[in-house]
């Protein structure tokens, strides 16, 4: 073990540019971890059942209306409701990089270099948008109880001011 640690020791002291091959195996570390795990296109869930479902984001803010919906009619005296989600835009997806440092008569020079698979950008994860705003229409009663406990189950789980969400009576 001690000789083929002493020859890898001799083989790296001879290369010349140290930081170039670093950066390369940071690069393919990296790709290791992410390959390893989940591909980072999707939301990952936790559904009523022990396992992890994955979801796209679309997917995702269905799910997450519906479950509000059903939470929402369960309050007493409502009958129905029905809840629509605003987002300030887009997902913001996260993109691969290799990084490649070379340093060549004392300058340093950093180069970054966007990883594609099949000419596809490599995605590490997508970030989902904030909450713009929360529009919740409940039928059955106009009583502003209802309106407050809808209004806290909406805060509650989404985790925003409550000034963010709006509650009507459907009529």
């Amino acid at each position: 073990m001690s000789k083929y640690f002493d020859k890898v020791t001799k083989k790296l002291k001879s290369i010349k540019n140290k930081e170039f091959i670093i950066a390369i195996l940071i690069c393919v570390v990296v790709l290791i971890v992410f390959f390893a795990g989940n591909f980072g296109s999707f939301f990952t869930v936790t559904n009523n059942s022990s396992e992890d479902s994955q979801y796209t984001f679309a997917q995702y803010s269905m799910l997450l209306e519906e479950k509000l919906n059903k939470l929402i009619a369960d309050i007493k005296d409502v009958t129905n409701a029905s809840v629509a989600i605003s987002y300030e835009a887009g997902v913001e997806k996260v993109y691969a990089y290799a990084t490649e440092i070379v340093t060549s008569g004392g300058v340093t020079t950093e180069t970054n270099e966007l990883i594609t698979i099949g000419g596809q950008p490599l995605v590490i994860k997508e970030l989902a948008p904030s909450i713009k705003g929360v529009v919740v229409v409940i039928n059955g009663t106009d009583s502003p109880v209802v309106r407050m406990h809808a209004t806290e189950i909406v805060v509650t789980l989404l985790d925003i001011d409550s000034s963010k969400v709006q509650v009507f009576a459907y009529q």
